[in-house]
């Protein structure tokens, strides 16, 4: 059945053009857990955010849980957590998707606006941020990132 429909949704993408074919595959494509690390290096000390989004299948819902670790040329300083949940909006192309942050909840850590910490959350979780993110195709794995930049590979939940 499911054979079936797959083939029933690659005929139609083929016969209303494959600029719809990301409007078909999305509701098939399972869940996906990717992996994000952003170090920043400041002349006093370094940051790096470690941050695992979760994307549900046909949701337009993310969570981010991470953790931010601020490390002087001494050793580790401190670790805060950050936990969020955002509300998406998408838009394809037939090589990208462009991805908006509508709604940002804050569960833990602190806000994306605090002067001192915010800048070092991962942007997607500020409200009304947008970036065009690339699909890479590698084997048979799906890579997203910036133009000619991949950065995050998506991995099943473990959920």
């Amino acid at each position: 059945m499911r054979m079936a429909v797959s083939a029933a949704c690659c005929l139609l993408a083929l016969l209303l053009g494959w600029f719809s074919l990301p409007y078909f595959l999305r509701p098939f494509s399972g869940d996906c857990r990717a992996e994000t690390y952003i170090i920043y290096d400041e002349p006093d000390r370094t940051v790096v955010s470690h941050g695992y989004w979760d994307i549900l299948s046909g949701s337009r819902e993310g969570h981010l849980n991470a953790y931010l670790a601020f490390m002087s040329p001494q050793g580790l300083e401190s670790r805060i957590n950050v936990d969020r949940t955002v509300n998406l909006d998408y838009d394809y192309h037939p090589d990208s998707v462009t991805v908006s942050t509508r709604k940002s909840f804050r569960i833990a850590g602190p806000d994306t606006q605090d002067p001192a910490i915010g800048k070092y959350i991962d942007p997607l979780a500020d409200e009304n941020f947008t970036a065009r993110i690339y699909l890479f195709k590698v084997g048979n794995q799906l890579i997203s990132g910036f133009h000619y930049r991949p950065l995050n590979r998506c991995m099943k939940p473990g959920f």
